[in-house]
């Protein structure tokens, strides 16, 4: 398996073609985030290291939606739900490199895992000076439901990330017992308005009977997210509604050499998961274009 590179004097990012993964970025000499040291392991990639997620990121209930009056049915890999579509993070994209560019360009056809649609997806890498530049561009020739996320784990070279300070200007959504979002919520363990040290946050919480720790989504107030250690911030702007927050409660399960639990926190960019049933997000029209336009900034302190 090929591993493609962009880099210049402060980023040096590195790529496979399996998933459109991120597998390393590197800024002051350190790794700003969690990926395999096997690059084989992202054929398969249980654990969704650096992959774009789609076509529908994170849960949907029963794994079941509606468009158009017309009820669909998608696999149900977890709990009786869906989680993460239909392993478009397995997919195999062409690559086309440009001088500070790379360029994954992928399809999948209407109804091999029940969604409507054939779909052409582009995914588009910028390297600009301190900035990571992603958009994810997708087509269908249905109307189909789509919600496409990159899901990078992010530690700035740190072991644990509950060292980290975190500022999302946003309000969590609560989950029922199988992860599904159910009511917005304002809570004080949940604040990260004017940024406060992730570990402030694990405390005794009833939400964290269910998930361990964060794994919600937050519907932003403020599409710029900040995440910093005491050398490196790094600034994620978006142009979507919703950041899923996992704090890598079960990163262990990535059997990662040097990853243990809390050792790299997802960041995802992309509307409410379920939405699609809950109010209706997330249908993209026939022909028309969805964007996922996500910039990821790192500065040193």
């Amino acid at each position: 398996m090929k591993e493609y590179i962009l880099k210049n004097d402060k980023l040096e990012i590195k790529f496979c073609e399996y998933g459109a993964s991120l597998v390393s970025i590197k800024f002051l000499d350190k790794e700003m985030i969690v990926g395999y040291q096997n690059l084989e392991r992202y054929k398969t990639n249980s654990t969704y290291q650096g992959c774009i997620v789609g076509r529908s990121a994170g849960r949907i209930r029963d794994g079941k939606f509606s468009i158009n009056n017309k009820e669909y049915s998608i696999q149900k890999n977890f709990r009786g739900h869906n989680l993460h579509g239909n392993d478009l993070h397995k997919l195999k994209y062409k690559v086309e490199i440009l001088k500070n560019q790379i360029i994954f360009s992928g399809k999948d056809l209407a109804n091999t895992s029940g969604y409507p649609g054939n779909i052409d997806i582009k995914v588009i890498y910028t390297l600009i000076d301190n900035s990571l530049d992603m958009k994810i561009e997708v087509i269908s020739d249905e109307d189909t439901l789509i919600n496409f996320t990159n899901h990078t784990h992010f530690n700035l070279g740190v072991k644990n990330i509950l060292d980290l300070n975190l500022k999302i200007e946003g309000t969590p959504w609560f989950l029922d017992a199988d992860l599904l979002p159910i009511k917005k919520e304002n809570d004080d363990v949940f604040n990260f308005k004017k940024g406060k040290k992730i570990k402030e946050a694990y405390v005794k919480h009833p939400q964290f009977e269910i998930t361990k720790f964060i794994d919600h989504p937050f519907e932003l107030e403020n599409k710029n997210i900040y995440l910093s250690s005491d050398e490196i911030l790094l600034k994620i702007e978006t142009n979507q509604d919703v950041v899923v927050t996992y704090a890598g409660n079960y990163l262990s399960e990535a059997k990662i050499d040097g990853i243990d639990n809390f050792g790299g926190i997802a960041l995802e960019t992309q509307s409410l998961p379920d939405g699609i049933n809950i109010y209706g997000s997330g249908i993209l029209k026939k022909n028309e274009l969805y964007i996922n336009h996500t910039t990821y900034s790192f500065m040193q302190k």
